[in-house]
């Protein structure tokens, strides 16, 4: 979790919350809190998410990928698109997965 914490760190996101981050509004506050307390906000709500999605499992702090969230990064898979895809029944006809791939695509265009 360090490890992602830093990466966070390093990110465009951080560059544009030290800039600008009254933009970024997390749960609808106005009031600007320091950066660190922001990217930790961040941070902890994306991994919660995760691990809802069931992308990764967090054993004390080390975080390992799920087979879905190994796929997920390896195909650059966005988050929406995954969970999509796993609320389909297994096995699935190939034009259903076609269907929710097309549906995200046309969304992502537009």
């Amino acid at each position: 979790m360090k490890t992602a914490k830093q990466w966070l760190k390093s990110t465009f996101l951080s560059v544009r919350l030290n800039k600008n981050p009254r933009f970024y509004q997390l749960d609808g506050r106005t009031q600007a809190i320091n950066l660190e307390q922001q990217l930790d906000e961040v941070y902890e709500k994306g991994i919660a998410n995760l691990v809802k999605e069931d992308m990764v499992v967090n054993n004390d702090g080390k975080l390992t990928l799920t087979k879905f969230g190994e796929a997920m990064s390896r195909y650059y898979v966005r988050m929406g698109t995954m969970h999509s895809i796993l609320k389909l029944p297994p096995r699935s006809p190939l034009q259903d997965v076609v269907t929710v791939l097309d549906r995200t695509i046309y969304w992502a265009l537009y």
